[in-house]
């Protein structure tokens, strides 16, 4: 499994790949220039209970710090894994 980062203008996606075929995906737009809107996780119900959700959660994570941005989680699972996470909790957009 392959997660692989896509982005056009200020949308994007984390998406991981098994081979050719897309197993999952994380989509977001960067909505200000310190915001990153979390909009919507997917995994192929194929791949469920294989982990492809906290890859894709960990990518976005990288990519938020690399990037010095907060997350406005709008998506139900990025928002349940940052509440979850106290550790994360000054990532999350005020």
């Amino acid at each position: 499994m392959e997660v692989k980062h896509i982005q056009r203008n200020d949308k994007g996606a984390f998406k991981v790949f098994d081979g050719e075929a897309v197993a999952g995906v994380l989509e977001y737009e960067i909505t200000t220039s310190e915001v990153l809107t979390a909009l919507h996780t997917e995994v192929n119900p194929a791949y469920e209970g294989k982990g492809l959700g906290a890859m894709l959660f960990h990518a976005l994570i990288d990519f938020v710090k690399e990037k010095e941005l907060k997350i406005r989680p709008l998506c139900p699972f990025v928002k349940a894994r940052l509440n979850k996470d106290t550790s994360l909790h000054y990532l999350i957009a005020s």
